[in-house]
This record gives structure tokens, C-alpha cells and sequence, in this order.
């Protein structure tokens, strides 16, 4: 049976921030698979990790050579708009790259695209492309296997919060029917090495702090570990254990107080088990 203070923990909402991002990341990506030329659309950085305050959204658009970018670039200005008005939030920013996986650059900020002081590009060619490379450039693997696809399918190839993916599976659901969610866990990925410092569940990082604020939330690194033969769980053999799910291997217990499902149940669409995490000594 679940204790109190695990059962509240268990229930509490992600925040607002993270919901106003995810679902203009959504709106977003609904209104650029409308536009010619436009491969693919995926999520990066900060929604799809454990970050209950996320500063900015990026998302990134991969297009074809016909593709005209300022249709994009006005629905990107008009996002990046709607989240700087947003508290601390830091805006938005779309970045493109051709079917080659070469990155293009950012969409314009500008309603009209000119040579300006103000604009951050190396040189402008009034395309609506910001080729500000010394200032950001997507890392290769991003570009080629981002963590979070939602057009022209919904792929997910790592594991993102809870909230990123029922928000996913309902967008599916509505948007992409006959095309359900592809899961691409990397399975062998951290087979030597793991570092778990992450949080699954926003709320985690924030009962951890309440509970031991004189201890750094980042644990300790594990050379050694059981990786699950059914998702992309990785276990140290010297931390604490929880019974994986589907019972091929263990789970390392990440996060204090914190219930969550394994991809493989997720995805098999086992309802009623999981398991709570304990603070790890």
C-alpha cells in the first residue's frame, strides 16, 4: 500500500510553465506539417528532459529544397511572440535543417527580412534564415536522430516526463490516427557508464530539495550495471533495485517518492503497476 506522503507526491501536477510549452509546441508543429515542404518536426532540449521551468522551446524543422521558408518564419515569430510574453520564459526557437540532416540555421525573428544591426546573423540574404552558427549550432546526432518526432509520425527515442507523453499520445490520437507512437529506445546506450542525475518527474527535484537541501541532488556515476533486454533502463548493480515490470531485468530506483511506469509497460499498455522510488544512500 502506498504510504501518505508517496500518494501526494504521486498526484501533484506538472507546472504551468511546462504546459503552456508543451502545448505550443504542439499548436506549433500542427500548423508547420501544413506547409509545403516540410519533412519532419521534432522537439528538442528542455521539454523533453526533467526541467519544471523550461526557459525556452526549440523545436526543429527538417524541409525539403522547394520548401519556402517565410511562411515558417512568420508561424515561428508568432511563437517566439507568444513565449517571451510568457514569465521567465525566454522565448522560443526554430531551427532548420535540410533533408541532408545539415543544419540551415534559425528562422527569422523579423517580420521583414533585411540586413539590420540588431540581427544576430552573419550575413543576410533576405531568405529568412538567421545563420547565426557562432551563436548555436544543434549538435549532429540532434539533427539526425532528435529526441521527440511529431511529424510525420510520433517518435519517441529516449524517455521524456510524463506529462510530454501523455500530451504526445493525445496529439496522436487527434492529429496522426493511423500512424501510432513509435518508441526507439536506445537500448545499449550507457551500457559501461550511467550518471543518474536526472529527474523523471518535474516534481521529484523539488520534494528531494525539501527533503535533504543540504544534499546534492546529482548521484553518483556507475561503471558497472544490468541494462533491461525489454526498454532502455540501465541499473547499476550497487544502487537500490525495484522488480522491472515485465520482469527481464531491474530498474534502478532514480528519484525519492516517485511512482513511474517503464517504457515497455507504457507502451504494451499494462495499467495499475508501478513501483515507488526511495531516497538512494
Amino acid at each position: 500500500p502506498q504510504n501518505r506522503k508517496t500518494a501526494k507526491i504521486s498526484a501533484m501536477p506538472t507546472s504551468a510553465t511546462r504546459s503552456a510549452f508543451i502545448r505550443n509546441a504542439l499548436e506549433f508543429a500542427e500548423k508547420i506539417s501544413r506547409q509545403k515542404g516540410v519533412q519532419r518536426i521534432a522537439i528538442v532540449r528542455e521539454i523533453t528532459k526533467p526541467i519544471r521551468e523550461p526557459e525556452i522551446l526549440c523545436l526543429l524543422v527538417t524541409i525539403d529544397e522547394e520548401a519556402p521558408i517565410k511562411p515558417i518564419a512568420d508561424i515561428g515569430r508568432k511563437l517566439k511572440g507568444r513565449m517571451v510574453s510568457m514569465p521567465n520564459a525566454a522565448g522560443a526557437d526554430v531551427f532548420l535543417a535540410n533533408e541532408a540532416h545539415e543544419y540551415l540555421g534559425r528562422t527569422c525573428s523579423y517580420r521583414e527580412c533585411h540586413p539590420r544591426v540588431a540581427c544576430e546573423g552573419s550575413q543576410c540574404y533576405g531568405t529568412y534564415i538567421a545563420n547565426d552558427f557562432h551563436v548555436f549550432t544543434p549538435g549532429p546526432e540532434v539533427i539526425q536522430s532528435p529526441p521527440v518526432e511529431v511529424y510525420p509520425q510520433v517518435v519517441i527515442r529516449e524517455r521524456i516526463p510524463d506529462d510530454l507523453r501523455r500530451a504526445l499520445e493525445e496529439y496522436q490520437k487527434r492529429m496522426l490516427p493511423g500512424k501510432p507512437v513509435e518508441k526507439e529506445y536506445p537500448r545499449r546506450q550507457n551500457k559501461n557508464a550511467i550518471t543518474t542525475d536526472t529527474w523523471s518527474n518535474p516534481s521529484a527535484k523539488d520534494l528531494y530539495d525539501a527533503q535533504w537541501p543540504e544534499e546534492p541532488a546529482t548521484k553518483a556515476q556507475y561503471e558497472e550495471g544490468r541494462q533491461c533486454g525489454g526498454c532502455a533502463f540501465f541499473a547499476p548493480f550497487n544502487a537500490d533495485w525495484g522488480l522491472c515490470c515485465h520482469r527481464e531485468s531491474r530498474h534502478h530506483l532514480e528519484t525519492v517518492f516517485e511512482h513511474f511506469t517503464c517504457p515497455k509497460q507504457q507502451e504494451e499498455g499494462w495499467g495499475g503497476h508501478s513501483f515507488s522510488t526511495h531516497r538512494q544512500t
